[in-house]
């Protein structure tokens, strides 16, 4: 069993650390992490009870909260200055005894810099840090730690406190369809229970060289997985996956403009991809200025693979279920509505598992999910009786509808619009059919820009459009979205995409895109891409540099607005 140290100040991050300890001794058992220093005995020396424990460690996590660096004490000195201060004197021990030091950055902290910092700390600002998350994605931070460590104690590690290293766990994975035992206990609606905040707790272990330094043992094992595992999301799944054969997506091919700090990042021909683009390169410059972040914008669909593998493009938001639908996963349809099958470590795993993707990385998604809705002008609905009563319509009363309507004298159909291929996908109305017994809906295509125009006209009666469309949260009093009582159509939820290889160049991208985990709802994205609109940004006529100078101007205002952003510094163009 690994041995853990927590460091960190009681008054800034008691209460995570005691979620943090709980859950880690339930793991790998109390008396492999060191519990606190109110566990030290009376009359013991203090600082070399410290070290002596520090020393036993194969691992200290630094946990930095907003109050860890200006923490003052009674005097109104800063603690840090103070040479017995028992944090400085924990992370202290470690750096000098080559014990990996991983800051766990929680609400918001950032890790200090070097002229922030006593000399003997500076160390610290080099360190590769993670983020733990609040509620509600605590446990997702800390679960796939716990996973990951499970599965890595096994012989290629040593004993720790706890004896002997238990068998490994299995983490093969094929190329088929489910989640697999990984995700079974989230999909069956198991949420890890959450454990009161208790003591203050700690852990150590021998330093890594850098963020993949040439290390050996369970001590490496163990300080490289959680630094990348906590917080940094899933990007510790790739690094520590048992990845070894090479394919076109895992070879470490590094561009030369990353040894000029340039990176590229894509968006597709949508406002909302166009959108997304604009921040993910306003954050990643905020982060690290040294970075110039040139944007592709409107780059035709279902091209971004081939172009991150080629070395093209370093970065693009993509959806899940888009990952979802590629046919080399062989992921059935009719689990794409499941949530489990949405998470960025399943769609790692399917990248792990094809030798085609291997090398290729999704981090955390951005909060809000994008579907298929289904929509009706109020009128037309009243017109069919489905405003009666509170509830609001729902794709069963259509039906129900469609199906009364099929069957009367004169047959009536009610008519539906949408993008061509809304007809045929399996997730789209060849199987909302099958789903909503007794639907039948004849089909005419549109544009997207025209659904909405078809049915204001009567030419239509129903209309697939997208859960960000601006009118369904501008002007509900015109139109009504019809529930999807079923859950039938899938999640669409925009995350980062990117290689492996440019995630270990740039840490800071990964720390920027954190910015944005959960961080966006539907509701915001609808009033972009209203805001887009009127600024005249969806016209295909407008200038490049009119388009990138629009929407960074807009995304930079939003993100500020939303405290996601603490300064406006000016974007690099694009290309």
């Amino acid at each position: 069993m690994p041995t853990i140290f927590i460091s960190y100040r009681r008054a800034d991050t008691g209460d995570a650390c005691g979620r943090l300890y709980d859950r880690l001794a339930a793991e790998f058992g109390g008396e492999n992490i060191f519990k606190d220093v109110d566990s030290i005995p009376p009359g013991s020396d203090f600082e070399e009870r410290l070290q002596d424990e520090v020393a036993e460690c194969d691992v200290l996590l630094a946990v930095i909260g907003p109050a860890w660096l200006t923490a003052r004490d009674e005097h109104g000195n800063r603690r840090l200055e103070n040479k017995s201060d028992f944090v400085r004197v924990e992370i202290e021990a470690a750096l000098q005894r080559s014990v990996p030091v991983v800051p766990l950055l929680v609400r918001g902290a950032t890790v200090p810099a070097g002229e922030q910092l006593p000399s003997s700390l500076r160390q610290l600002s080099k360190q590769q840090a993670a983020v733990i998350h609040d509620d509600p994605h605590f446990h997702s931070s800390v679960d796939w730690v716990v996973k990951r460590l499970r599965e890595l104690d096994g012989p290629a590690g040593g004993a720790g406190r706890g004896g002997p290293p238990e068998a490994a766990h299995e983490t093969a994975t094929t190329g088929e369809a489910r989640p697999g035992e990984r995700l079974r206990g989230r999909a069956a609606g198991q949420p890890a229970a959450e454990p009161d905040a208790g003591d203050r707790s700690a852990a150590g272990g021998p330093r890594r060289s850098g963020i993949f330094g040439s290390v050996g043992g369970v001590a490496a094992t163990v300080a490289l997985a959680l630094a990348l595992l906590v917080g940094l999301g899933w990007l510790g799944v790739w690094w520590f996956g048992a990845v070894s054969s090479e394919g076109p997506g895992s070879a470490d091919v590094q561009p030369e403009r990353w040894e000029r700090n340039q990176i590229i990042l894509g968006g597709e021909d949508y406002l909302e991809g166009t959108i997304l683009l604009a921040m993910t390169a306003i954050l990643i410059e905020e982060e690290d200025p040294s970075i110039t972040a040139r944007r592709k914008y409107r780059l035709p669909e279902y091209i971004h693979l081939s172009s991150l593998r080629a070395g093209d493009l370093d970065l693009y938001v993509e959806y899940t279920a888009t990952m979802l639908a590629y046919e080399d996963f062989k992921v059935r349809p009719s689990t794409w509505s499941n949530e489990a099958f949405h998470t960025p470590e399943y769609i790692n795993e399917l990248f792990e598992s094809n030798p085609k993707y291997r090398g290729l990385m999704m981090l955390p998604h951005f909060g809000f999910s994008n579907p298929f809705a289904m929509v009706m002008a109020r009128r037309r609905a009243e017109e069919l009786g489905l405003l009666e009563g509170d509830r609001p319509p729902s794709l069963s009363d259509l039906a129900r509808v469609s199906k009364r309507l099929d069957a009367a004298e004169p047959r009536q159909r009610l008519v539906c619009t949408g993008m061509p291929n809304f007809r045929d996908r399996p997730d789209c109305l060849r199987g909302l059919k099958q789903e909503y017994e007794g639907l039948t809906l004849d089909f005419r295509p549109s544009l997207h820009n025209e659904v909405y125009q078809r049915l204001d006209s009567g030419e239509a009666d129903v209309a697939a459009g997208y859960g960000t469309d601006p009118q369904l949260h501008h002007q509900d009093e015109k139109y009504v979205r019809l529930r999807d009582d079923r859950g039938f159509f899938a999640c669409y939820y925009p995350a980062p995409v990117g290689k492996r290889a440019f995630f270990e160049r740039f840490p800071k991208v990964v720390v920027a895109l954190h910015r944005l985990d959960g961080a966006l709802t539907e509701r915001d994205m609808a009033d972009l891409i209203a805001e887009a609109t009127d600024l005249g940004l969806d016209k295909a006529d407008l200038s490049k540099a009119t388009v990138e100078r629009e929407l960074d101007a807009m995304a930079r205002q939003f993100l500020i607005e939303k405290g996601l952003l603490s300064r406006s510094a000016p974007s690099q163009p694009g290309i």
